[in-house]
């Protein structure tokens, strides 16, 4: 069984925000945890598997979904996946 894994850091720039973020692997899942030059709390997200097999980010713990969304889809910009 595994543990947490840091997987390495990087930054990036979004909507004149700098944000700190690290890439853990945690059993099957790769989880980001975000830092804000704002002063927002840190987040971190993952990505889920919806019905129909689409995927969507989500927060970890859940109620900032929308926030999620846009990270999610900014960081695999920055990392060219999928």
């Amino acid at each position: 069984m595994t543990n947490i894994f840091d997987c390495g850091w990087f930054n990036l720039e979004l909507n004149g925000v700098n944000l700190e973020i690290s890439e853990h692997a945690v059993r099957n899942l790769i989880v980001y945890h975000i830092y804000f030059s704002d002063g927002r709390k840190p987040l971190s997200i993952t990505r889920a598997l919806k019905p129909q097999t689409t995927t969507t980010w989500i927060s970890l713990p859940h109620g900032r979904e929308q926030e999620a969304e846009e990270l999610g889809i900014e960081i695999m910009k920055y990392l060219n996946r999928n």
